[in-house]
């Protein structure tokens, strides 16, 4: 839905057949599992438990939600996938973790009701800023347009103080005034000899990175997040 949504085509067949499936799959509480039990039949990663039965999952009930609503779809799931999303942000007590506040972010975004969802998030604002953190999602995927709620619940940036210069590069400065003989002929010896003596690293050869988590592979290496990064940062530059 979201290469839908990119290239225009949020009245695409492929939406409605979405929602189609989704009804398939949801629990009676108008949930959908975060995973199903059909993923013990293909590899997987080991956080992908789930019971015979498994109950609706805010994550990723309110993203798919949020992504239907965006695209103005009229399929009867819509109707108790929001209430299960309502009911959610409404308890007390929630603990939501850094793919649920994602989920919840793109909900409150484009759910139609727009009181609502403004009571929602003043309630609710505190808890997702404290829990909007993740090691595989980065500030632009929190907040990815400037008129967002994720923009509101991040908090202010600090600027970053300017970098001193290394004390190491003053000294070789120094070294160099003191030694006069050092001159230009050596240097290039000198340095060849320090890069012989220091190989690369293999560890920091750029390589796709083991799954470490319940996001997969490590933010730079998911498919499409390069498209979805560019197109937020045009966003935020329009803005400006």
């Amino acid at each position: 839905m979201e290469i839908l949504h990119e290239a225009g085509a949020d009245d695409d067949p492929a939406v409605t057949r979405i929602a189609r499936y989704l009804a398939s799959i949801t629990t009676d509480g108008g949930g959908v599992p975060f995973v199903l039990p059909t993923v013990r039949d293909a590899p997987h990663g080991p956080w992908w438990r789930t019971p015979d039965d498994p109950p609706g999952a805010i994550n990723p009930t309110a993203t798919l939600a949020g992504l239907l609503h965006r695209a103005r779809a009229d399929h009867p799931w819509l109707g108790p996938a929001t209430g299960f999303c309502w009911r959610y942000l409404e308890a007390p007590g929630a603990e939501p973790g850094g793919y649920d506040v994602l989920a919840v972010l793109t909900f409150l975004d484009h759910v139609p009701d727009r009181d609502r969802a403004e009571a929602a998030f003043t309630r609710v604002r505190d808890v997702l800023a404290a829990h909007a953190t993740s090691d595989h999602q980065g500030p632009l995927d929190f907040a990815p347009a400037p008129g967002g709620y994720g923009r509101r619940s991040s908090p202010p940036a600090r600027s970053t103080p300017p970098r001193r210069p290394h004390r190491r590069a003053g000294r070789r400065r120094r070294m160099g005034r003191r030694l006069p003989h050092l001159d230009a002929r050596h240097r290039p010896r000198m340095a060849r000899q320090r890069h012989r003596r220091t190989p690369q690293d293999p560890a920091r050869l750029r390589a796709p990175q083991a799954l470490s988590g319940p996001g997969g592979a490590h933010s730079r290496f998911r498919t499409g997040s390069p498209a979805r990064s560019l197109t937020s940062c045009a966003k935020w530059a329009w803005s400006a």
